[in-house]
């Protein structure tokens, strides 16, 4: 597999998406990924429009 950056693409669903360290990214330079993997993690579900509207509304003052 070729990669360019410093993490991988590792594990994809509706609900998470997981990368991992790319081991021969800039390694031994201070550009070198320090954390070894990363989990982010989607909402379930969708925000309601009339809670949006209201956290604009509010913070637009």
């Amino acid at each position: 597999m070729y990669a360019s950056g410093p993490y991988i693409l590792s594990h994809k669903n509706d609900f998470e998406t997981t990368f991992c360290k790319n081991a021969g990214y800039m390694k031994g330079t201070e550009h070198e990924p320090e954390i070894e993997e990363v989990l982010s993690r989607m909402p379930t579900a969708p925000c309601p429009p009339c809670a949006v509207a209201r956290f604009i509304s509010n913070t637009a003052s």
